[in-house]
C-alpha cells in the first residue's frame, strides 16, 4: 500500500535569533503556524560528491564523500489574509508594523488592522530567521516523520495573479541545518488552519501603473533575497554552511497587458506616448506625489467583520523601470495583448517595496 499525501503538515515560526553551529536547537522555543499548501517540497538536503581521478587506477572514481548537509526547498500557498500569512511576509521583507482602524490608504475603516511589511531602511540587510518544519505521514499517525530545518532565511517569493482564479504564492526557503524527529507529538500555535473567506481573489484585483488603471490578464510579482550560497558559507569543523549573508534584494514585475491603446507601449519603448523612435533610455515611473508608481491591489471576497471594508493585500512601489518584453499579440478573435517586464529601483523617498495586508487582527 502506499500512504497518501493528504495529511502532510507545513508549519513556519520565527526565530528569536540566530542559533548556529554552537547553539543547541530547542523546537519548543519556536511557535509554529501551520498553513494549507498545495504542494511542499521541501526538506534536507545533502551533497554527496565522488572523488577525482587518480593516477595508477582506472578511469573511474575510487570513492565518493558527502560533504554538506543543509535544508531547503519551496512551498506553494494559497495565501489567506486574515492570520498567520503576515509571519511569512515579515521572514520575506524584514520589518512589519500595523495601524489599527485604517485601511492601506490611510482611510478610516473601523474594526480594520492594516499591517505594513518592507525592507528596514536603516539596515536593508535585516532579516529574520526562520525554522520550518514538513510533517511527512505514516501509515499510523504513530509513524509520522518529523523534518524540522533551523536558522532558514526565506529567499524569495513569488505572487502568481491569474485573470481567473485565486492568488498564489511561492515561498523560497533555505536553511543552515536540520533535525529529524517524531512529528505525531508536535503542537502549534494555531489550533485550526485558516479558511477561505479571507483568500485573496485575483479576479477582484487592480494594477495602476502611475495612478492609471490597466486591465491585466496576469501578473506574476517576484520578491528575491540574493544570499550567499552554501558554498561560500563552509566552515572548517562544520557539514552545515554557517550563515546565509544578505548580499541584495529586489524585486520584479511581469504583467500580461489587454491591450487598449498605443499610450503605454509607445512610452516604455520611445519614452513619450507619441513617439516613433526607439529610446535606449529606460522608462522608469516614480511616485512623485501622485500616489505609488506600481499599485496591485487583490481583494477577498469577504468583508473584515461587519464593516464594509474587504480582506486585503497590496504590493507598491515607489519606482519602477519598465521594458516591453515581447512583441504585441495578436489573435484570432480580436484579443490583442501585450507583456511588459517591470523592475523596481531604489524611490526618491519612501518604501522600495511595501506588501500590506488588511485584516481584522491586531497582529500580523
Amino acid at each position: 500500500m502506499s500512504v497518501g499525501a493528504q495529511g502532510g503538515i507545513v508549519s513556519f515560526g520565527l526565530q528569536a535569533a540566530k542559533i548556529g553551529k554552537d547553539g543547541t536547537f530547542v523546537p519548543g522555543n519556536v511557535s509554529y503556524y501551520k498553513f494549507r499548501a498545495p504542494r511542499i517540497g521541501i526538506g534536507p538536503i545533502q551533497d554527496q560528491q565522488v572523488m577525482p581521478l587518480e593516477t595508477g587506477g582506472p578511469l573511474v572514481p575510487s570513492g565518493s564523500y558527502k560533504q554538506m548537509r543543509m535544508f531547503g526547498g519551496q512551498v506553494d500557498l494559497i495565501p489567506r489574509l486574515e492570520n498567520s500569512f503576515g509571519l511569512l511576509l515579515k521572514a520575506l521583507m524584514g520589518t512589519a508594523s500595523s495601524v489599527t482602524n485604517k485601511n492601506a490608504d490611510g482611510a478610516t475603516a473601523t474594526g480594520a488592522n492594516t499591517h505594513i511589511f518592507h525592507f528596514d531602511p536603516t539596515n536593508n540587510a535585516t532579516l529574520p530567521w526562520c525554522s520550518v518544519r514538513t510533517m511527512v505521514p505514516g501509515a499510523t499517525a504513530g509513524e509520522n516523520f518529523g523534518q524540522t530545518g533551523f536558522d532558514c532565511r526565506v529567499n524569495a517569493m513569488q505572487f502568481t495573479v491569474p485573470a481567473m482564479g485565486k492568488i498564489a504564492a511561492r515561498v523560497g526557503v533555505i536553511g543552515r541545518d536540520f533535525k529529524l524527529d517524531d512529528a505525531s507529538t508536535w503542537t502549534y500555535a494555531n489550533a485550526t488552519m485558516e479558511d477561505s473567506t479571507s483568500t485573496a481573489d485575483a479576479g477582484r484585483g487592480q494594477f495602476a501603473i502611475g495612478g492609471v488603471e490597466y486591465p491585466i490578464m496576469g501578473a506574476v510579482v517576484e520578491v528575491a533575497n540574493g544570499l550567499t550560497t552554501p558554498q561560500q558559507e563552509v566552515v572548517v569543523g562544520d557539514f552545515a554552511p554557517d550563515s546565509f549573508d544578505v548580499l541584495t534584494r529586489n524585486a520584479t514585475i511581469r504583467i500580461v497587458y489587454k491591450y487598449q491603446n498605443a499610450d503605454l507601449f509607445r512610452k516604455l519603448l520611445t519614452g513619450q506616448a507619441n513617439g516613433t523612435e526607439w529610446s535606449s533610455l529606460p522608462f522608469t515611473n516614480s511616485s512623485d506625489g501622485n500616489g505609488f508608481a506600481f499599485d496591485a491591489r487583490f481583494q477577498a471576497p469577504a468583508n473584515i467583520g461587519a464593516t464594509s471594508t474587504p480582506y486585503e493585500m497590496r504590493i507598491r512601489a515607489n519606482r519602477v523601470t519598465w521594458a516591453v518584453d515581447g512583441p504585441i499579440e495578436l489573435q484570432a478573435g480580436n484579443i490583442i495583448t501585450q507583456t511588459f517586464v517591470g523592475t523596481i529601483l531604489e524611490p526618491a523617498s519612501g518604501d522600495y517595496l511595501q506588501l500590506t495586508i488588511s485584516n481584522g487582527q491586531s497582529s500580523y
